[in-house]
């Protein structure tokens, strides 16, 4: 019977958890260590007594709202995780993303504990990073401004973000949305042509100048700011 379960854990490739909200869940934080084949963990509406020490390797996906731990597993390096979402997590930090090359969808919507956002220079093919709503969010690595991939850049409602990033070159971003940042007083320097660019959100902040270098978002089609008396498009030198 036991070489049966296990063999049953092995081949398992696929756990979707939508359990009561108001039940919490006791387990053994090294349950999904022999799930070697699992694929996709979705997990919702469910408190764990504790964050799991062990997350397979296999996984393509891992979708856990309300992820329990403070932090990923040190020897968690999937090479073919495709969407990382960890919303209203207990996240505060993560490791530098080395391994994660096929990772596409990056999603720490609500993580109040985050404070930081580490190098992503080794994951090329990111499409979207959503950091709305991480009210703790202070810094976020220069790298994000060089995702040559990157289709949205998100991070609405951070309000201790203290400044984007210094200069952006991202050509295949159309949606930048930094509504509700309050502390930013600069836009980013935009050091590259951006054909892709549609929709920039800067209303609910306290932006009082854009760069000369705005001009080369030759894409844009629409920008939403309130209050422009506060803004100051700085000259030309």
């Amino acid at each position: 019977m036991f070489w049966k379960k296990t063999r049953e854990l092995i081949q398992l490739k696929v756990i979707i958890a939508d359990l009561r909200k108001d039940r919490k869940v006791k387990w053994c934080e090294k349950a999904f260590g022999q799930m070697k084949n699992l694929k996709i963990l979705i997990i919702r509406n469910a408190q764990f007594s504790n964050g799991p020490q062990i997350l397979p390797n296999s996984l393509s996906v891992l979708d856990w709202s309300g992820y329990p731990s403070s932090f990923l597993p040190y020897e968690f390096n999937p090479k073919n995780l495709a969407i990382l979402n960890l919303s209203k997590s207990h996240l505060k930090w993560f490791q530098s993303l080395k391994v994660f090359q096929m990772l596409n969808f990056l999603d720490f919507e609500g993580c109040k504990f985050l404070t930081k956002v580490p190098s992503l220079s080794r994951v090329p093919n990111l499409g979207a990073l959503c950091l709305d709503y991480c009210t703790n969010l202070i810094r976020i690595h220069d790298s994000v401004g060089f995702l040559d991939r990157l289709v949205l850049l998100s991070v609405q409602g951070c309000t201790r973000l203290e400044s984007l990033v210094p200069y952006i070159n991202l050509p295949s971003l159309e949606t930048l949305d930094l509504r509700g940042c309050s502390r930013p007083e600069s836009f980013p320097e935009v050091q590259g042509v951006m054909k892709n660019i549609k929709d920039v959100y800067l209303d609910q902040t306290d932006l009082y100048q854009l760069p000369f270098t705005i001009g080369n978002l030759v894409g844009l089609q629409r920008t939403v700011v309130e209050d422009f008396d506060h803004l100051k498009k700085m000259k030309k030198k």
